[in-house]
């Protein structure tokens, strides 16, 4: 946090974090401490450098993995991996997934979302040793960006229903927040602080993050139209594995991308 008050952290800064964090305590020459692991390393770093996958602001959504933003998103994971060397495909973790890492004492930090302190402690994690920060900053943006942890989820209304806007409205008044009295909109901050406490430790900086953290976050639309699965993933493992470079894997792939996307929006 004291980076946070310097308004100094960003990428550059975190990667000399992870850096010192990462250790091999015994000499033998495997990392015994990695300094970061993630599920979605590249979700995490295209949303902290303000940039999208999927453009959806216009007409029909477009892809903007081309975005330099992007890329530069992307390049600056493949150095975490092969430069920097703080980081590790989580399959080669001995827990098999970085979230699972945390309470083993072998993972320092893990980009993920803040409700899951209890079960970290749960299972075998103190609170004293849990802290909440924000993403560093990318080059490209001003301000903190936080991936939603599982995006906005796409309903779909279909146009020959009678009243498809009637449709609409109660699904809106179905999903939002009501209180025990039955009355409309009670706010974000008033309905998560009832569970909080199980959430997280009395911090002060931990619930600064969580509520207004909740401002800065955004969808990047890389779990939309299946665009993850198919093709993403295999391509950010192949980046990882250095069997391809960050443009001319990117290039090979946006075709399919934007099939993909367009699949889901036809052409009339």
């Amino acid at each position: 946090w004291t980076y946070v008050d310097q308004n100094n952290w960003t990428w550059d800064t975190w990667k000399d974090v992870l850096v010192q964090l990462t250790r091999d305590f015994n000499g033998d020459g495997v990392i015994d401490q990695w300094g970061v692991a993630s599920e979605d390393m590249a979700g995490a770093l295209i949303a902290s450098n303000g940039a999208v996958c999927v453009d959806v602001t216009g007409e029909k959504p477009r892809l903007a993995m081309e975005d330099p933003k992007v890329l530069r998103a992307l390049t600056f994971m493949t150095d975490l991996y092969n430069v920097y060397k703080v980081t590790i495909e989580q399959n080669k973790l001995s827990a098999g997934r970085a979230f699972f890492e945390m309470p083993k004492g072998d993972l320092a930090m893990y980009p993920y979302g803040g409700a899951y302190g209890d079960w970290l402690v749960q299972n075998g994690m103190k609170w004293e040793q849990l802290g909440w920060v924000y993403m560093p900053k990318g080059p490209d943006t001003s301000d903190y960006g936080l991936l939603l942890a599982g995006g906005p989820s796409m309903t779909v209304v279909y146009s020959l229903a009678k009243d498809p806007a009637a449709i609409v409205q109660v699904m809106q008044d179905y999903i939002c927040t009501w209180d025990s009295g039955e009355n409309f909109g009670i706010s974000p901050n008033t309905f998560y602080a009832k569970d909080i406490d199980r959430w997280m430790p009395p911090d002060a900086r931990a619930r600064q993050l969580y509520f207004e953290g909740g401002l800065k976050s955004f969808a990047i639309y890389h779990l939309h139209y299946n665009l993850h699965n198919l093709v993403l993933n295999p391509y950010y493992t192949q980046l990882i594995r250095q069997q391809t470079t960050v443009t001319g894997g990117m290039a090979a792939i946006v075709p399919k991308l934007q099939a993909q996307i367009d699949s889901y929006n036809p052409v009339k």
